[in-house]
């Protein structure tokens, strides 16, 4: 990631920090896929909680029946 920073051309030498705008697309994009990979995984946990409950409740209306 440090060489894109860096680049200017191709077959010139890399500045230090050339191009600043890729360091903010960088950040922005490790976030977003941090963020949509928390998602999943909230995601997941809450539908498999909610199909237990699910399953719990109608087990229970059978016993009492």
């Amino acid at each position: 990631m440090w060489n894109s920073v860096d680049a200017v051309g191709q077959d010139m030498m890399p500045v230090v920090n050339h191009q600043k705008w890729v360091i903010i697309l960088y950040i922005v994009m490790v976030l977003l896929i941090c963020l949509l990979c928390l998602n999943l995984f909230v995601g997941v946990i809450i539908q498999s909680f909610y199909e237990e409950k699910e399953a719990l409740s109608k087990n229970f209306l059978l016993k009492r029946v």
